[in-house]
């Protein structure tokens, strides 16, 4: 809230409510917010290898109300719809050792919201490919967090940079590639890496790293990877810490094994614009759709012929679904179509949805009262309380 106040054109030169900062300072996990600074003009804006799609992703009512605002990040996927405006990719220690970064965008507007686990192990993924092509891993791994924050699934310049390095259409993508291409983090990193290593005669980390990713501001970019080296080393402790490379990115991938129900994917691509809470014996609780995501994912399940999800309430329809052998995960990355997406900042600030054959999250819109793409809201508003409940082989 204290960012999109500062970057509000209503609220210039005032000051923001101190009873905000007051929560923040009263809670010492809690990221402090970026300084005040001035924002370029659009036709100013410096893009690196990624850029900012203009897609709001605010919030005014429990059920994923849009409002008008500035917002960061790419369109696309489940993970890569408008972050918030997070700023530089502000990396902090957290509890338990992990590291982590706060949501929104990176410094060139990509989106960043990935689980700590996925940024991890695609930090030990970018060491082992740094490793092997000759590179300073600390190096690399600063330079994955500018361009996307560790979000292997990062989509920049309007939807055409793809991936950990925001690999470019025109630019280092190689020809032919589809994004889906581009978002396998090994050959990402080893694409942007190769460049690295080809680059000579630059001592200073970020001078290396912005002559290879060629930015528009070379030197502004050389001091964001530079001020991004400490958070690299944290992350390569926490590797080491964690077993090494091979370990980290063992334990990712044992971790998203399972979820998925196909043909679930397919209805919820099939219900689009469709007022499934209307469909179900749940409507008079569902306020004409402004409250009908929980009611609108049962109507999908229960038109699979799992009738056992079927509620009116977010956590109601994650119980059931636990209680049938689904299992919860942090890692959005790991979602496959058919398995459920949800936040939970307590309170009425709940939304849910279903990964649909698409690849994208699907969810009722308390606007419009309709079944349509999430477009990121999940991802960018809940953070860290958003969570994928996937499911069992036998759903």
């Amino acid at each position: 809230m204290i960012e999109l106040w500062k970057r509000s054109p209503y609220h210039k030169g005032e000051k923001v409510p101190p009873d905000w900062q007051a929560l923040i300072d009263a809670q010492d996990h809690i990221a402090q917010p970026l300084p005040d600074r001035s924002e370029p003009s659009e036709t100013g804006r410096t893009h690196y290898t990624g850029g900012a799609a203009d897609t709001s992703a605010n919030a005014t009512s429990p059920d994923a109300m849009r409002g008008s605002g500035e917002s960061g990040g790419g369109g696309g996927g489940y993970m890569n719809g408008g972050g918030g405006n997070g700023g530089a990719p502000d990396v902090m220690a957290g509890a338990g050792g992990d590291v982590r970064i706060g949501s929104g965008a990176s410094w060139d507007g990509a989106n960043v919201n990935v689980s700590p686990q996925s940024r991890l192990a695609n930090a030990a993924i970018v060491a082992e490919v740094a490793k092997e092509k000759g590179v300073d891993p600390a190096t690399a791994i600063a330079a994955m967090l500018v361009e996307s924050g560790g979000n292997n699934k990062a989509v920049g310049d309007g939807g055409t940079s793809f991936g950990l390095f925001q690999l470019h259409q025109g630019g280092e993508l190689p020809a032919g590639w589809t994004p889906e291409q581009a978002f396998d983090p090994r050959a990402n990193a080893e694409v942007a890496l190769s460049v690295f290593a080809q680059t000579q005669g630059k001592s200073d980390p970020g001078e290396l790293a912005a002559a290879a990713q060629r930015p528009g501001d070379p030197a502004g970019y050389a001091a964001k990877v530079d001020e991004n080296l400490p958070q690299a080393q944290k992350l390569l402790a926490q590797i080491e810490s964690s077993g090494g490379t091979q370990a980290v990115i063992a334990a990712h991938e044992k971790a998203g094994e399972g979820g998925g129900i196909p043909a679930v994917g397919d209805l919820v691509t099939q219900n689009a614009n469709t007022k499934l809470w209307a469909q179900t014996d749940m409507a008079n609780v569902c306020r004409n759709g402004e409250v009908g995501c929980a009611a609108s994912v049962s109507a999908v399940y229960n038109q699979a012929g799992i009738d056992y999800l079927h509620d009116a309430s977010v956590v109601g329809v994650v119980g059931q679904a636990k209680a049938h052998g689904w299992t919860e995960t942090d890692d959005l990355s790991t979602a496959k179509p058919g398995d459920i997406i949800y936040g939970n900042n307590g309170g009425t600030d709940q939304h849910i949805g279903i990964v649909g054959s698409d690849g994208q999250l699907w969810s009722n819109q308390s606007d419009s009262g309709t079944w349509q793409h999430d477009n990121g809201y999940i991802a960018s508003h809940f953070g860290s309380n958003a969570h994928v409940v996937k499911a069992p082989a036998n759903a």
